[in-house]
């Protein structure tokens, strides 16, 4: 039992935070800014150019330059944030509340290296 406790503890952080954003989202609280819209304008933009890129009939070594190039725009976010969000709207399919949602993949792993590297 002692043993599953520290992970126990981080699914219940895990847990708060995704409820407690889910509430924030829900409530459709917006600060105003426009880095909001811009990366909701950047990731359909990505979102489209890389189904569109897997859908070519263009080669593997092309296909992946396409996505590479489409990732590394300036002024853009990380990549990772964009590839994320097109897995989950992909899969799920369910619009950009899902994808706003996306952040939980980085808060779960983000707690778990920060227990991880207190452990060592």
């Amino acid at each position: 039992m002692k043993k599953y406790f520290p992970f126990f503890v981080i699914f219940i952080l895990v847990s708060l935070h995704f409820y407690s954003n889910y509430n924030f989202l829900k409530k459709g609280v917006d600060y105003g800014g426009t880095d909001k819209i811009n990366h909701l304008i950047n990731r359909i933009e990505i979102h489209n150019g890389i189904k569109k890129a897997l859908s070519s009939h263009i080669s593997g070594r092309e296909r992946y330059l396409q996505i590479y190039n489409l990732l590394h725009q300036p002024g853009t976010w990380p990549p990772m944030i964009y590839l994320v969000s097109f897995f989950i709207s992909s899969v799920l399919n369910k619009g950009t509340f899902i994808v706003e949602m996306s952040n939980i993949f980085y808060v779960a792993l983000l707690i778990l290296g920060v227990y991880l590297l207190g452990k060592k």
